[in-house]
């Protein structure tokens, strides 16, 4: 006897609902989180290799890691998608355990990507470097709000630098001012040594990965950047094709039709932040490699710069698909130059 679980995703509690091959429902169980055990005995009951679907939804991962510990075939759907197919096929805009299961057992699950844990604790750092640097600098701002209150108006170009700081901690103010000025600059040196200290292990992390060494022989990519796009791609392997790989990231013109017009506009959707650093990167690029250049000057004349920094980006990510679903790095064209820097890639 086959089965189909769906799990109704809670902070603290799943609901399940067990489906036989003929949709019946077998059994309906909640399970409370706190009690791991009671979790694991739950599951333990049906064969390995059962089909269990849950939510992208918070807390998902370590059920996710518990089931696959346990052998079982897991399943994760994209929450958008799953409410479209639920109400366009079952008539309901509600996503349960019994939903779940039944689209998994039709196969109308609308599935995304499981990404192993090891990629899902890199992309972990991710948002915590980004969390740093918005709140420092959010505490640059209000230190640049304390100045305007009091007319300090600095000389130095950057008043958070090593001669901008110790003007800083040197001004004449009012106590209070004083003291609330010595607690923002705190934070900001504390930020800076925690942002180095990520930076060196990131970089020590990555010293082994290949896929960053192929990458950063791409112009515009550094090892950041390379950081970035490896731990959003997870398996390149999963983009039959570049144009998957595009469309994934969301830098695919959109196009729509109606009353027998057409209408073209810019990239919607797709993995935001990676979208962010390949937009960043084709800045670059344009600056410095004679092709990404001459793509980035024809599409200006036509679209604007906005719009050709996109097209850069576009033909970017392309080349990346090919860098690493044939393991190499970026080969160079011939009569193409890379302006203001060393070229240093393997050709092959």
């Amino acid at each position: 006897m086959q089965y189909f679980i769906g799990l109704d995703l809670h902070r603290k509690f799943s609901e399940a609902c067990v489906l036989d091959e003929e949709g019946n429902i077998v059994m309906q169980n909640r399970l409370y989180h706190e009690d791991e055990q009671n979790v694991v005995d739950f599951f333990q009951q049906f064969p390995k290799d059962t089909s269990v679907a849950m939510e992208a939804t918070i807390g998902w991962p370590w059920l996710s890691d518990l089931l696959e510990a346990l052998e079982l075939d897991v399943h994760l759907a994209h929450p958008l998608k799953l409410r479209l197919i639920a109400e366009a096929r079952l008539k309901t805009d509600k996503v349960d355990g019994w939903v779940l299961a039944h689209l998994l057992r039709t196969e109308f699950l609308p599935e995304s990507y499981l990404a192993p844990s090891h990629v899902r604790d890199q992309r972990n750092l991710l948002p915590h470097r980004e969390s740093i640097k918005k709140i420092r600098g959010t505490i640059k701002n209000r230190v640049h709000g304390l100045l305007a209150r009091h007319n300090i108006h600095p000389k130095e170009s950057d008043i958070f630098g090593k001669a901008g700081m110790e003007m800083l901690r040197n001004l004449e103010l009012d106590s209070h001012s004083r003291r609330i000025l010595d607690d923002r600059l705190d934070h900001i040196e504390y930020s800076n040594r925690e942002m180095k200290k990520l930076e060196r292990y990131l970089r020590e992390t990555l010293a082994s990965d290949l896929r960053v060494k192929w990458l950063r022989t791409l112009p515009g990519i550094d090892y950041l950047s390379a950081y970035y796009i490896t731990s959003e791609i997870g398996d390149i392997n999963r983009f039959p094709a570049p144009e998957k790989f595009v469309s994934y990231i969301g830098l695919c013109p959109t196009t729509k039709s109606s009353g027998g017009k057409t209408w073209h506009g810019p990239p919607e959707g797709g993995r935001k932040l990676l979208k962010w650093v390949l937009v960043e990167a084709a800045h670059t690029a344009a600056r410095r490699d004679s092709y990404f250049a001459r793509i980035f000057h024809r599409m200006e004349r036509k679209k604007g710069k906005q719009s050709a920094y996109v097209v850069v980006a576009h033909k970017m990510a392309k080349i990346i698909w090919h860098m690493l679903t044939e393991e190499r790095p970026y080969k160079v064209r011939k009569k193409q130059t890379q302006v203001g820097s060393r070229l240093n890639v393997a050709v092959g």
